[in-house]
C-alpha cells in the first residue's frame, strides 16, 4: 500500500466514532481493518471474537491457529470519547489530526499493512490482533483472545513510546485497590472513646507515600498514586 492510499484510509478509520458506548462502530472499526486484512493479502484466516460487545480478531496465514505465535503484532481501535468535530480527520502541514490519529489508528494500519507483507514471508509465526476495547481494560478483547486458548512468545504493541526511537520490551503493571475503614462514633466531647475512620485512612495514605514516594525523575519503579479518600458522613463540623 502506497503513503497515499494509507493516509487516506487511516482518514477513514479516524472518522468512525469507536468509543466504548458505541458498539456498532466498534464494529464498524474492527470490520473495517480485518477487510482491509482480507482485501491485501490471500491464504489468510480472520478468527473473530465478541464478548459483551467488544468485538476483536486475530489473522494468521493459513486455516489452523499456531498453539504458540512466535511473534504477535498487537493493535487496538477504540478510542476516549471525544467531541464530533475531534473525528472528522484534518491534515495540516506534514501531521494528521483527529481522535486516535496517534493512539492509535495510524499504527494499527501499520501493523496491518506489515502483517499483509510478511505473513507469508516470515521464518516465524506470526499473528495480528486488532481489539476494541483497551482504553477500558482489555478484558474483552486480549484477556478474551486469551482465555481462548491464543498465546504468544512475544508481542509487538504498536502504542507511541515515551521516548523516540525506542522499543519497550518491558511493561509496568498497575494495582487498582479500594480500602474502606471502619471506625467508632463517640460523642463529640469524648473523642477518646471512639476512632475516627477518617484519621485511619489518611494516616494509611500517608504510610504508603512513605513507602513509595513520589520520584524526582524518570525512573523504572513502584510507585504509588492516593486517587481519592471520601467518606459519607454528612456531620457539618
Amino acid at each position: 500500500m502506497k503513503t497515499d492510499e494509507l493516509i487516506n484510509k487511516v482518514q477513514q478509520l479516524i472518522a468512525i466514532a469507536s468509543t466504548a458506548d458505541n458498539p456498532r462502530e466498534l464494529l464498524h472499526a474492527v470490520s473495517f481493518v480485518a477487510d482491509l486484512v482480507a482485501a491485501h493479502t490471500k491464504n489468510v484466516t480472520i478468527e473473530r471474537f465478541e464478548r459483551n460487545g467488544k468485538p476483536s480478531f486475530l489473522a494468521y496465514a493459513g486455516a489452523i491457529r499456531p498453539k504458540r505465535f512466535d511473534v504477535t503484532l498487537n493493535a487496538h481501535v477504540d478510542v476516549v470519547p471525544g467531541k464530533s468535530v475531534q473525528f472528522i480527520p484534518k491534515i495540516a502541514g506534514d501531521r494528521l489530526y483527529g481522535r486516535g490519529a496517534f493512539d492509535m489508528k495510524a499504527a494499527t494500519l501499520v501493523e496491518a499493512m506489515a502483517f499483509c507483507e510478511a505473513a507469508h514471508h516470515t521464518p516465524y509465526t506470526l499473528g495480528l490482533q486488532v481489539v476494541s476495547d483497551e482504553e477500558i481494560g482489555g478484558y474483552d478483547g486480549v484477556a478474551y483472545q486469551i482465555e481462548q486458548g491464543v498465546r504468544a512468545d512475544f508481542v509487538i504493541t504498536g502504542e507511541h513510546t515515551l521516548a523516540p526511537s525506542t522499543i519497550y520490551t518491558d511493561q509496568r503493571g498497575i494495582c487498582w485497590i479500594e480500602l474502606a475503614f471502619r471506625g467508632k462514633t463517640a460523642h463529640g466531647g469524648y473523642p477518646w472513646h471512639g476512632e475516627n475512620a477518617l484519621t485511619r485512612a489518611t494516616a494509611f495514605a500517608h504510610a504508603i507515600l512513605e513507602r513509595y514516594p513520589v520520584p524526582d525523575k524518570e525512573v523504572w519503579s513502584t510507585t504509588a498514586n492516593i486517587a481519592s479518600i471520601g467518606t459519607t458522613n454528612a456531620t457539618p463540623w
